[in-house]
């Protein structure tokens, strides 16, 4: 079986996954619907062999009735929490080096209070300046639920969910003239 070249993961990806230790990239102020996100991320490190990447957010909901309204149910939300669902691939140490996502993801699934800053960028498509923007998802996150399947040809394949803590920041970020390379 061939080893599989990191030019093969670039298959015109719209997700991007980009994530950094908590600990150095400290929260952005941008937030909501329409706002400009302004990556606070100053030595991310993408995430290059990704299979999937599935982003949800959910209310907390508080349920209620109210007396005289016939006895129907409401709600109200009361927080909000995402969840971003990963798998990826990771190269083997070949070359005596390791992959530093791999090695903070790891550190994050051995240390329950070690937290990373998770940025989920979906490409929306060029404005009309020729700006090319990313609805941006972001937050401070503990990983949960590694697995990890047999490696093979130099392989790690990894499963894990970034679970966030705090609050999480929306936004369109503009990358400019230039889509946003992982690979370079």
């Amino acid at each position: 079986m061939a080893m599989i070249q990191s030019d093969e993961f670039r298959k015109g990806r719209d997700r991007i996954v980009r994530i950094q230790d908590a600990t150095t990239a400290r929260l952005t102020a941008s937030d909501g619907v329409g706002v400009a996100y302004t990556t606070p991320i100053t030595a991310g490190i993408y995430l290059r062999g990704l299979i999937t990447a599935n982003f949800s957010m959910s209310p907390n909901v508080q349920e209620f009735t109210l007396l005289g309204d016939d006895g129907y149910r409401d709600s109200v939300a009361t927080g909000m929490a995402g969840e971003l669902a990963c798998s990826a691939y990771f190269t083997g140490p070949d070359d005596g080096t390791i992959d530093p996502a791999f090695q903070l993801i790891l550190d994050a699934e051995a240390n329950r209070d070690k937290e990373i800053y998770v940025e989920v960028l979906t490409y929306i498509g060029e404005d009309s300046s020729n700006n090319h923007k990313y609805w941006a998802r972001a937050f401070n996150s503990a990983v949960t639920g590694a697995s990890e399947t047999a490696a093979g040809d130099g392989l790690i394949e990894m499963s894990w969910t970034f679970q966030s803590k705090g609050q999480i920041y929306v936004g369109t970020l503009d990358s400019g003239t230039s889509k946003i390379d992982p690979f370079a």
